[in-house]
């Protein structure tokens, strides 16, 4: 992984000077960059050939990076990321550099992980831009084949750039056809799992599982396992949409199976206003300070924003490099450097239901799973997927924001963890300073028994809270935390007040800002993340050498509060 240590001030092709990591991924580095030539600000993606490939794949990845500056190169659109120049590897540097337009502001993912949902107007506004930018990349017979919220990215006054165009192909070209499937998967029409070739009409079918996820907080089709979302994609109805038309009526229309019946780009277009004005800037995400700079921590005296009920339940570990330059309509104007505003959410976000629907029964669809199962299975050999231990301590969470096709969506999703055993007890131990007002503790070290459903006075109140800001071998039980990772009993949060059933991606604040766990429901599947002094370290179903193994490098000291000392600095319960 490259650091801006190893590589800032280097020179590529004799004027494209690198100043920082803007993002990275699976596929590679994109830097903030200056052209020397000409004094223009850029954004650098390099992507250096991964070791240990045979020449004819180290050839298949060459081309790959040429195929992504020629397909989006083609394209003169507001509403595609502009292609500046392509340098290719030579033998002196095995790495290819795209140049391309510096994009500063949040993807679309991070927009919906800091607010859940955004309100069907600007769901609206942001579609007609994308169903603009897709109408021109397919009149030249392009396929994106990977349009996703995290390759949406939002500028200042809502104004949207389609981006990652890696794995895009001209529908004319049968050089790079035989890579599989290619894709990201909730978000993927059902015909390709079915053996059909990228279309339009595919891209479409993107279009309207990202605009549900926009509106409605959440992913139509995503299940508990992949397996489960294929089959959710294949054969499951749309889940009602709370969403007003014409919306409803464009998603509706996008997201139907049937590529005969598929809404398409013309008559989407009849759909939309004709004019999609855009608000006057970016509403501040929760807890992001209104100024033109957003790169101070907030310290554990810091009061939280407003949270209203259902609001995500974390914010990222960092801020994009995004500076709103206005308050947006229906928010008050925030008065100095640190001012908190408050927001909105939006409508809750749908939640599939724990058990996919029973599957069709028909040879066809048989054979179309066993088709979709394999597809799976290269996806997620082909990108390196792992549900062990991920020691990312020396990743820089700022990554997210600018340019973020470098981060390839790799984020990962509710229904991406392995099933979780049945619980062997009635509730699970974890020790603490605060607990769910019905239970009783009188020490840090007496542990805490909770139930694995909520209480009867609600489900709100935090089971444990370190007032620290810091998680202590001393506190937390390494059997407790293992037995919490095995069964998901355990979410660390920093909204004290989100239910656990809203909880779907988990982290906690950086610095020493307090940490909060909560009990989920019997059997609940969810990846665990915890934050230590800025070093995050994502943990999924780890096993006990492994959590010993975080425990011992992460956790640091031994200081414990006062019994029944009130937390200060961020997080309270009620």
């Amino acid at each position: 992984m490259e650091t801006d240590s190893q590589g800032a001030g280097r020179l590529v092709a004799g004027r494209y000077r690198l100043a920082g990591v803007l993002g990275q991924g699976g596929m590679g580095v994109v830097w903030r960059a200056t052209d020397e030539l000409i004094g223009r600000a850029a954004a650098v993606k390099e992507l250096r050939t991964p070791p240990g490939l045979s020449a004819e794949e180290r050839s298949m990845f060459g081309e790959r990076a040429l195929r992504e500056a020629r397909t989006a190169g083609r394209l003169n659109h507001p509403g595609v990321v502009a292609i500046y120049d392509l340098v290719p590897a030579t033998p002196e540097d095995d790495a290819a550099y795209i140049v391309m337009e510096l994009l500063e502001g949040p993807s679309l993912a991070e927009l919906l992980e800091w607010y859940r949902a955004l309100p069907q107007e600007r769901v609206v506004r942001i579609a007609g831009q994308l169903l603009s930018a897709l109408d021109a990349a397919h009149s030249i017979g392009l396929v994106h084949r990977d349009i996703k919220p995290s390759n949406v990215m939002v500028l200042p006054g809502d104004h949207v750039k389609l981006v990652d165009f890696g794995i895009a192909h001209a529908m004319d070209d049968t050089r790079l056809t035989r890579d599989g499937v290619t894709g990201s998967t909730g978000y993927m029409a059902p015909e390709l799992f079915q053996g059909a070739d990228p279309s339009p009409a595919a891209d479409l079918w993107s279009l309207g599982a990202t605009l549900f996820h926009a509106v409605e907080g959440g992913d139509p089709f995503a299940r508990q396992t992949p397996a489960a979302t294929l089959h959710a994609i294949l054969h499951d109805d749309l889940p009602p949409l709370n969403c007003q038309p014409p919306l409803s009526t464009l998603i509706t229309g996008l997201l139907t199976r049937d590529t005969t019946d598929r809404m398409t780009s013309e008559k989407a277009r009849t759909l939309l206003p004709s004019t999609t004005a855009p608000p006057a800037a970016e509403p501040p995400r929760p807890g992001q300070a209104t100024s033109d700079s957003l790169t101070a921590p907030v310290g554990p005296t810091t009061a939280p924003p407003h949270i209203p009920p259902h609001t995500p339940p974390h914010t990222p570990s960092a801020p994009p490099t995004y500076s709103p330059q206005a308050t947006w309509a229906g928010h008050p104007t925030a008065v100095g450097q640190h001012a908190n505003v408050h927001y909105s959410p939006g409508p809750m976000p749908y939640a599939p239901p724990a058990h996919p629907s029973a599957p069709t029964t028909g040879a066809k669809n048989e054979k179309a799973m066993w088709i979709a199962l394999a597809a799976v299975m290269v996806i997620l050999l082909g990108s390196g997927a792992f549900f062990l231990l991920r020691d990312d301590s020396s990743k820089d969470d700022s990554s997210k924001g600018a340019n973020s096709e470098a981060q390839s969506g790799e984020t990962t999703q509710p229904g991406e963890t392995a099933q979780p055993g049945e619980s062997t007890s009635q509730g699970d131990s974890v020790t603490g300073e605060k607990t769910w007002p019905n239970l009783s503790r009188n020490h840090v070290t007496t542990p805490v028994n909770y139930p694995m459903t909520p209480p009867a006075g609600g489900d709100h109140d935090p089971a444990w809270q370190n007032c620290n800001g810091d998680v202590y071998k001393t506190q937390i039980r390494d059997e407790n935390a293992v037995h919490a990772l095995e069964h998901g009993a355990v979410w660390v949060t920093y909204n004290d007040k989100a239910a656990p059933a809203d909880v779907t991606a988990l982290t906690a604040k950086v610095a020493k800002t307090p940490y909060t766990l909560m009990s989920p429901y019997k059997n609940q599947s969810s990846p665990i993340t915890l934050t230590a002094w800025g070093h995050q370290l994502n943990v999924q179903n780890a096993s006990d050498a492994r959590v010993n193994a975080f425990l011992d490098k992460y956790v640091q000291g031994a200081q414990t509060p006062e019994p029944g000392a009130a937390c200060t600095g961020g997080v309270s319960s009620s």
